[in-house]
């Protein structure tokens, strides 16, 4: 696999051909037709004029094979333009001069200013198929944590001026190497996860919270889950915290009588269709960037607002696969979910079209055939990179899709393109509905597992069928014609007890 890193500076990588000054790509590139799988050009293609930049663009595209990706990172002068008074002072500290637009302009021997649509365009009439894409971010192993230009200018000023657009050539997909096939797989932490009773003792000493999101229509099912976590919580030294997405005074009234802190989420993502977007929305939105809200935990469980707990064990089990740094999440797998065994059903279809649309049809493939990290039930430390990776894949997402699944979606590729480890927990840990309706144990008045061993569930998750009615199957009796929220199942027992 060849991989060019052309005007490459100080920013040398393992495993790819890197050349600075002596490639001059004011000529043509030094290689045959069609034998690059990548070529990077970090911070290059703006210090060339139009005519040559072109021109550099046109060898890229000759000797990528098909299939092959050129990603190219610039100064955005859009971005540039709204960008906010702290960078504008830090140009001026560094001697570029006021205001951005000029230093950027006049500084650094750049000789050409790029916004995302010329440069889309003049991609796309090369031959590329353009996509924007994120700093050190890509829907490609190979090129995810390429870029170096933040370890100049600092993370926080690079994503501010930093355009990124990777222009794929046509033609067959390329074949992936082995070490970056590896990547695609859940990488697995070394240390096992032992489940014990759980104690107070389960956080090892991490600030610990629960973390929760709902509107004024769910509220009812929230309220439901935080009087479950009351119930099963060992002691309180897990604290719950509430995501307002729309709730009346009253309701965040009764949060704050429970001891819920409720916290009102702002837009933590600039996108197309934010201006027409409800505010329920930002529960999705909010979600890669909980460390911010939470700056003084160490540790976030977030529960879906139509979840509720049966018992502790899935909590306790959350905390020990994350207080290693790993994401402890639920894999969608289980022998009773029919759909696994079908290569087409309606279930498959809608994870597709829900990538698809985020992300395109290339990925799409590539990840509909993997099992679903289910979002609804996750736990991660604040100090892990994947809430950063996260954040800016679900950006990419963001300027094409507000798909109802797009947080879910995104945080799955992040975890498949990138090397983040992952403790894949039981299905009992987080038990969607919809995929399969349980049974219940009459005995105890839990729902279990519909198949053999019939192990009770820890955590229910209503999802689609939160206001339905099933007809039940239980371990003694005919089915039970029931919904599955936590007060019905509740008052099933208690009709049996009287």
């Amino acid at each position: 696999m060849l991989k060019l890193n052309l005007g490459c500076g100080t920013n040398v990588l393992s495993g790819w051909d890197n050349h600075d000054a002596d490639v001059d790509l004011r000529h043509p590139l030094p290689w045959s037709d069609a034998v690059a799988n990548f070529v990077l050009l970090e911070h290059t293609l703006e210090h060339f004029n139009s005519a040559v930049g072109y021109a550099i663009l046109e060898e890229c595209f000759r000797v990528l094979a098909p299939g092959g990706v050129l990603r190219v990172c610039v100064p955005d002068v859009t971005r540039v333009a709204q960008a906010d008074e702290a960078y504008a002072e830090f140009l001026a500290s560094q001697g570029w001069g006021r205001p951005p637009v000029k230093a950027l302009a006049q500084q650094h021997g750049h000789e050409m200013l790029w916004t995302f649509e010329s440069l889309s365009a003049v991609l796309a009439s090369i031959g590329f198929a353009p996509r924007r894409a994120q700093p050190r971010v890509s829907l490609h192993p190979e090129l995810c944590n390429v870029d170096g230009h933040h370890r100049v200018i600092g993370v926080k000023f690079n994503d501010v001026e930093t355009l990124v657009i990777e222009g794929t050539k046509p033609g067959a997909e390329i074949a992936r190497a082995p070490a970056a096939s590896a990547q695609f797989e859940l990488p697995r932490p070394t240390a096992p996860v032992n489940v014990t009773r759980p104690t107070a003792s389960d956080a090892r000493g991490l600030r610990t919270a629960i973390v929760v999101a709902c509107d004024s229509h769910y509220f009812p099912l929230a309220r439901n889950l935080i009087e479950s976590i009351h119930e099963h919580r060992p002691d309180e030294s897990i604290d719950i915290q509430l995501l307002d997405v729309g709730l009346s005074a009253e309701q965040r009234e009764q949060l704050r009588q429970g001891n819920v802190t409720v916290i009102e989420p702002s837009w933590d993502i600039d996108f197309p269709a934010r201006a027409g977007a409800p505010i329920w929305y930002r529960a999705f939105t909010a979600r890669p960037f909980l460390p911010r809200y939470l700056p003084d935990r160490q540790l976030l469980i977030w529960l879906d607002a139509d979840t509720w707990l049966q018992d502790w064990r899935a909590v306790a089990l959350l905390i020990r696969g994350a207080s290693d740094g790993a994401l402890a999440i639920v894999p969608e797998l289980h022998r009773s979910f029919t759909h696994l065994y079908q290569p087409v059903n309606d279930i498959r279809l809608s994870v597709r079209k829900s990538y698809a649309n985020a992300f395109g049809e290339e990925l799409a493939r590539q990840m509909t055939w993997k099992p679903v990290l289910n979002t609804g039930v996750f736990a991660l430390r604040t100090d892990s990179p994947l809430w950063e990776l996260w954040a800016r894949v679900m950006s990419d997402g963001l300027t094409r899709s507000t798909d109802r699944l797009l947080a879910q979606c995104a945080l799955n590729v992040a975890v498949a393109t990138s090397a983040s480890a992952v403790h894949p927990l039981p299905q009992w840990a987080n038990w969607p509905c919809h995929l399969a309706t349980p049974a219940l144990n009459r005995t105890s008045g839990l729902l279990i597992e519909p198949e053999l061993p019939y192990e009770p569930l820890s955590i229910v998750h209503l999802g689609p069928r939160r206001n339905a009615k099933v007809a039940l199957s239980s371990t003694e009796g005919d089915p039970i014609n029931t919904s599955l929220d936590r007060t019905s199942i509740r008052a099933l027992t208690a009709t049996r007890s009287a």
